[in-house]
C-alpha cells in the first residue's frame, strides 16, 4: 500500500484520514506524527516501537495505581478493625474493615493482570460503578473522609482503564516491561 498514513503522537497507532480521536488511546488528533509512505519501513517501525513503549508506560502506571489503592484499602480496613474491636464501636465497623481487607487483598492480583493485558479487565471495571458507590457510602458512614477519598482514587483508576481499553484488546501483542 503506497498511501501515506499518519500516526498518533501519543501512542503511535495508525490514524485514518479524518480521524478526530485516536482509536488506540482516545487522544485528540490535533498534531499527528508526520505521514509516512509505504517505503519508509524503518520509520514505521520506529513509530510502532514508540507506541509500544507508551502503551507499556500506561499499563505500568495503571498497575501501580491499582497496587497503591489495594494497599491503602488494607490499611484502612486494619484501622477499622482495630477501632471496631478495641474501641468498642459498632460491629458494623468490624464487618466493613474485614470487607475492605478482603476486597483489597483480592485486588493485589490485578496489577499483574493489567500488565498482562488481560482482555477481561475493561469489562470488570465497567461493572464496578455500583460496587464503588456502595463502598463509598459504607466507608463514609464508618471510615470517614478517608474511605471516600479512596473511592475517588478508585474512580480515577477506573477511568484510566476505560480510556485505555484498547490496550486490553485480544489482538494486541503482550507489552514487555519498561
Amino acid at each position: 500500500m503506497n498511501a501515506e498514513r499518519a500516526f498518533c503522537s501519543h501512542c503511535g497507532k495508525p490514524l485514518s484520514p479524518g480521524d478526530n480521536f485516536c482509536e488506540g488511546c482516545g487522544a485528540k488528533v490535533d498534531d499527528p506524527m508526520p505521514p509516512i509512505s509505504g517505503n519508509a519501513a524503518a520509520s514505521c517501525g520506529e513509530h510502532i516501537s514508540q507506541g509500544t513503549a507508551a502503551n507499556a508506560q500506561v499499563l505500568e502506571r495503571i498497575a501501580g495505581y491499582e497496587r497503591i489503592s489495594a494497599i491503602l484499602w488494607i490499611c484502612l480496613g486494619g484501622i477499622q478493625l482495630l477501632v471496631g474491636t478495641i474501641g468498642g464501636f459498632k460491629v458494623a465497623m468490624v464487618i466493613v474493615g474485614v470487607w475492605n481487607i478482603h476486597a483489597a487483598y483480592s485486588r493485589l492480583k490485578l496489577p499483574d493482570r493489567i500488565r498482562a493485558r488481560s482482555p477481561g479487565i475493561p469489562a470488570m471495571y465497567e461493572k464496578q460503578i455500583i460496587q464503588l458507590i456502595v463502598i463509598g457510602v459504607l466507608n463514609l458512614a464508618l471510615g470517614g473522609v478517608i474511605g471516600v477519598a479512596f473511592v475517588i482514587f478508585d474512580f480515577v483508576i477506573r477511568g484510566m482503564v476505560l480510556r485505555h481499553r484498547s490496550l486490553f484488546a485480544e489482538e494486541n501483542p503482550p507489552v514487555q516491561g519498561v
